[in-house]
């Protein structure tokens, strides 16, 4: 969700109060735990205010009430919502690195089906709304100038056809893909690909996304040259 960058604030910091009262101090392992639970709650509240309403519209008392907390609560353990925009994105980049299969992966007996482990980023089931709805809202932060956001998509970007490329790899060197294909070309469509159909999906859910992908994946396989080397630029 993009935002006028003339229009964005952030919340103040935590009061000089709140702050005094963090001096460091031993914890018991269980107030240890229960640090670590209660943050873990605010970050996953504040991922769906923030993925619904965007930085700007996000407030700490939306979240705090969602966690059954005060502002001056969420603000003991993030000092400012920037802290916590950091922390949701922190959160969102591992939740991609768990579902991503991985570069380093088997190969398939048809190694472009290793583009199908890319599914669940265009969606497909209603536990990955809300983490494609992030990533289509920081986007639209990044495009607006928020530099957290703006580091969050250029890295995902990068990362996505890093991914792709390595797949399309793969595909060239069994000889799946013709010779004079550019595959960072190709690459770049594919990404652009998941983003549209994330999009779509997010808008109307009634569109079958996962078989556009293999739609998509079947052309490039109707591309191959069964016996031919593998492609000169691979």
């Amino acid at each position: 969700m993009a935002t006028d960058r003339s229009t964005r604030t952030s919340e103040p910091a935590a009061p000089a109060s709140v702050r005094r009262s963090r001096s460091p101090r031993a914890r018991s392992p269980r107030q240890l735990e229960e640090n670590a639970r209660n943050r873990a709650e605010i970050v996953q509240a504040a991922l769906r205010v923030f993925a619904e309403k965007g930085f700007a519209g996000t407030t700490l008392e939306t979240i705090a009430k969602l966690v059954g907390l005060t502002r001056p609560g969420v603000l003991h353990h993030f000092p400012s919502k920037d802290a916590l925009f950091e922390a949701v994105i922190a959160d969102q980049e591992e939740w991609a690195r768990r579902r991503y299969l991985g570069d380093d992966a088997p190969v398939a007996d048809d190694p472009l089906a290793t583009l199908r482990s890319l599914v669940p980023f265009i969606g497909r089931d209603d536990d990955s709304r809300v983490r494609l709805q992030m990533v289509q809202m920081l986007q639209g932060e990044a495009v607006s100038g928020h530099p957290a956001a703006q580091r969050f998509a250029r890295q995902r970007l990068s990362n996505v056809r890093r991914q792709v490329r390595a797949r399309l790899h793969q595909a060239a060197e069994a000889g799946e893909l013709r010779r004079d294909l550019d595959l960072d070309a190709l690459a770049t469509l594919v990404s652009s690909a998941i983003n549209g159909l994330q999009a779509q999906w997010l808008l109307d859910d009634q569109v079958d996304t996962a078989a556009a992908f293999e739609t998509l994946v079947t052309t490039l396989s109707a591309t191959a040259v069964p016996d031919g080397p593998p492609a000169a630029n691979s």
